[in-house]
């Protein structure tokens, strides 16, 4: 991962949106807790796009080598004193940034597609839950409750990625964006 093409506004970019979307993660992360303890291991898997959405935000906007671990990181570091995962939210967060800029690597940062965002993000959702399948006793429920919740993964997941596209699109459209980001097609 090399800084060198970074200009001062990718790092003021990167820095904001991760910023925002630490603010984000941490609202889900009090849902997901209270959501999780009322409703099982369903409901929390249906927030998953959200930290796809996270992962994704910043290297789609951005477009540059390290991207989604430094947004990811940044929105960790935001999540730490204020999350109910504390430190914690800052390690997950580091993984899943790390597991999105291994997505783009793989594809030397020039893929920033539609399908290359869906496939990404639920590629890495699905890993994120089978890191924590035995952890979280996931594997103790029945076949088809593991089943449903895989489906909802891939679900959320894509939702998220679908999301990422419509929003940094309809912000570089409004002018928000200036001109960072440029268009991708499908």
């Amino acid at each position: 991962m090399t800084l060198k093409s970074w200009t001062t506004r990718d790092i003021l970019i990167t820095a904001v949106i991760g910023i925002v979307m630490g603010i984000l993660s941490t609202i889900v992360d009090y849902a997901y807790t209270a959501g999780g303890a009322a409703l099982g291991p369903i409901f929390t898997r249906t927030l998953i796009g959200v930290v796809m959405f996270t992962a994704l935000f910043v290297p789609y906007v951005v477009r540059r080598p390290g991207a989604a671990l430094i947004g990811m990181i940044i929105a960790g570091l935001v999540q730490v004193p204020f999350s109910p995962g504390g430190i914690g939210s800052l390690v997950l967060s580091a993984i899943y940034g790390l597991f999105v800029e291994l997505a783009f690597l793989i594809t030397r940062y020039k893929r920033y597609s539609l399908t290359m965002l869906i496939v990404t993000a639920c590629s890495v959702g699905v890993l994120g839950m089978l890191l924590g399948y035995v952890p979280n006793n996931l594997h103790r429920l029945s076949i088809g409750t593991q089943v449903g919740l895989f489906a909802i993964v891939l679900g959320s997941c894509a939702l998220g990625a679908w999301l990422v596209v419509i929003l940094a699109n309809s912000l570089r459209n409004s002018g928000i964006l200036g001109n960072v980001m440029p268009e991708v097609s499908s």
